[in-house]
């Protein structure tokens, strides 16, 4: 007897359109969650570079500072000593006078050198050129030799102020005289021009190259403000250098005067007040920003932790909280009267005697 077979057809499940679209919105969601971490990630990838290279970088200035061979950067002045750069900077500055000597300078205030569109600093005093030290930026970039010697990571800073005795009267020729040390990390969106040899080292150091070409390490808008520009150039065709700047108590920030009914007298040294994020100088923007590094005028470093709303204005959470002591303003007495800063939250800080 002959059977006949049947052809069973087994039945094909198919994704339904509803299926197919919950799909390809989930992978999209997680494709949008993938690239919401991705500036996470690489921002956390920076500050462990920073917090490894950026010390090391500092701690290599910090050694070298005090012990520069500074005579081969003379303009034409031949001291005996290369140390009377430090004591003629001590006693000479921009106008000539004996600045640093008298009592604008004598709570500790910080000076900061002159650094060209070029990147060049000037050192020493800037009104006698047979006594400037010309600190090419090339010797500010790091890394300076091996690989990757073309494409510089990091450039370094300083600003300089003596450790004074408070008391007007007297003589500061023996006053110890301290340097500041910031570095900072080269701007992120610097564009190099590629071809014909171009590397970002050259667009940094080399004016040979065409003018629309040049970039500095550090770039700030043109015209009266502080703010970076994060590409090597002021954001108008040219090229403008980030310099340190300097925060004035009374002008830029305040101490709260134990009025506000909304912070607690024992948390005082913690804020600086009175700070006007509207400005257009973006100066106290810049010094808000969290992780920012303050540097006093005694050459104690703090930390900005977070930054709120105080009524029209803002103050900022600082780390370690200022003593009540260097609150006051009392003549004669320590106090804290100005902070030095970058506009760039910087990878390195340090403060170093280069001069007893």
């Amino acid at each position: 007897m002959i059977r006949s077979c049947g052809t069973r057809r087994a039945a094909v499940a198919a994704f339904t359109l509803i299926e197919i679209l919950i799909s390809v919105l989930i992978l999209g969601l997680g494709l949008l969650g993938l690239g919401a971490l991705f500036p996470v990630v690489l921002r956390e990838q920076r500050i462990g570079t920073d917090n490894i290279l950026g010390v090391v970088v500092t701690n290599n200035v910090k050694a070298t500072l005090p012990h520069m061979e500074l005579n081969a950067l003379l303009q034409g002045w031949n001291p005996s000593d290369a140390r009377d750069v430090w004591r003629d900077w001590r006693w000479h500055t921009s106008n000539g006078t004996a600045e640093l000597d008298d009592e604008d300078y004598e709570l500790g205030q910080w000076w900061v050198p002159e650094v060209d569109d070029n990147g060049d600093a000037t050192w020493g005093d800037a009104s006698a050129a047979n006594r400037q030290v010309l600190v090419p930026l090339r010797s500010r970039l790091y890394p300076f030799a091996g690989p990757d010697l073309r494409r510089p990571q990091y450039v370094w800073d300083i600003a300089v102020h003596r450790m004074p005795d408070f008391i007007a009267g007297n003589s500061s020729l023996n006053d110890p005289l301290h340097a500041v040390v910031f570095v900072r990390r080269v701007d992120p969106r610097i564009r190099v021009v590629p071809g014909n040899n171009r590397s970002l080292l050259r667009a940094l150091t080399d004016r040979s190259l065409p003018a629309a070409e040049w970039r500095v390490p550090v770039g700030r808008q043109a015209g009266n403000s502080d703010l970076p520009t994060f590409d090597g150039t002021d954001g108008a065709g040219g090229v403008a250098y980030s310099e340190p700047i300097v925060a004035d108590r009374g002008v830029d920030w305040q101490f709260d005067d134990n009025t506000d009914p909304e912070l607690d007298p024992v948390v005082l040294g913690h804020y600086l007040v009175d700070l006007d994020l509207n400005h257009p100088s973006g100066r106290a923007r810049l010094m808000a920003q969290p992780n920012q590094r303050l540097v006093d005028n005694l050459g104690n470093i703090y930390t900005v932790e977070t930054v709120e709303r105080d009524g029209t204005r803002w103050r900022a959470r600082i780390n370690p909280p200022i003593p009540e002591s260097l609150r006051g303003s009392a003549a004669n007495r320590p106090r804290i009267v100005q902070f030095v800063f970058t506009p760039q939250v910087p990878a390195g800080v340090a403060v170093v005697e280069v001069l007893r």
